[in-house]
């Protein structure tokens, strides 16, 4: 039995993708249920054994581990196959910075595999330049992937296209993420009556001892979640991500204002057609877990197969 599943590393890995050094190597497992009814545990926290092995044997059993989790992934659950189709921004960002680890996210490997199978410049170009009519210098998600497994076949994985496509995105205007995202937060924060960002800040204080009104990323993400701050892990790990500093650290008191829905109300959002992320040419109806929208497959082809722009 195959469950697509787009359960994120936090629930499969033991811990928290920031602190994965720490990993237990055990996994959860939700699964959605009725449409707005929420998650239901399908496997409760525990490590899960490899398949095909004896039951008794004088070895030790073997267990799925942290490094075996990626975008495109088989997990044999217990005999339940899992399809691993997203990851939140939090869990790509570290397996980025750990790629000696996460091997599939290291560009350079990814880049690597195309370059041994190199197309013709002129017809590389060509199909780009093809799929980009208005010749706009970049084009989405789907587009790119799709022309880049073509090139590639076979040789990429899932994880790899998104490591590349995440190296090449282009950026977004931060202003209008951020007001994006505060602004389905406060629908969220509303929805479920929460008001207790005078608390939160006033804990956040405490910790602060050396006041400099800032605090570890990581800090701020586990007293939101101690704290039962009602946001889906997606919303918490994008916000985390946009008040971040270079130091991965975050102005505690900037950030709970910002979601205080009541003192700093944002316009309601108009509701819009989610982009579908596709998996093997199928469209698998939820919302694209990469924060981006347009890849600038100009700098992707320079800097891959050496084509200039013409």
């Amino acid at each position: 039995m195959v469950k697509e599943s787009s359960t994120d590393w936090a629930q499969m890995g033991g811990q928290d993708p920031g602190q994965a050094q720490e990993s237990d190597d055990t996994i959860s497992v939700f699964e959605p249920t009725e449409k707005n009814s929420g998650l239901r545990k399908f496997l409760k926290r525990m490590r899960v054994k490899r398949p095909g092995q004896e039951v008794f044997k004088s070895e030790l059993s073997e267990y799925i581990k942290v490094e075996e989790l990626y975008i495109g992934a088989k997990v044999n659950v217990n005999g339940y196959v899992f399809l691993l189709l997203s990851a939140d921004e939090y869990t790509l960002k570290f397996m980025e910075k750990n790629s000696d680890k996460f091997p599939l996210s290291k560009l350079e490997l990814a880049l690597e595999k195309l370059k041994e199978k190199i197309p013709k410049s002129g017809d590389i170009r060509q199909v780009f330049r093809a799929a980009d009519s208005g010749f706009m210098k970049k084009m989405d998600y789907n587009t790119f992937r799709d022309i880049v497994m073509t090139t590639a076949a076979g040789k990429l994985t899932e994880q790899e296209i998104v490591t590349i496509a995440r190296h090449y995105r282009v950026p977004d205007d931060p202003c209008l993420d951020m007001n994006v995202l505060i602004a389905v937060a406060h629908e969220q924060l509303k929805k479920n009556s929460f008001e207790n960002f005078e608390r939160l800040i006033y804990r956040c204080v405490y910790q602060d001892r050396e006041k400099k009104k800032v605090l570890p990323s990581e800090d701020i993400k586990r007293l939101c979640k101690s704290s039962r701050l009602p946001l889906t892990d997606d919303l918490l790990g994008s916000l985390l991500s946009i008040f971040e500093n270079s130091e991965e650290q975050i102005n505690y008191e900037s950030f709970f204002c910002a979601l205080n829905w009541r003192i700093n109300p944002m316009p309601e959002l108009v509701e819009i057609s989610p982009v579908k992320e596709r998996y093997d040419d199928v469209s698998v109806g939820m919302p694209s877990v990469i924060s981006l929208k347009y890849i600038d497959y100009l700098k992707f082809l320079k800097d891959t197969y050496g084509i200039e722009e013409q």
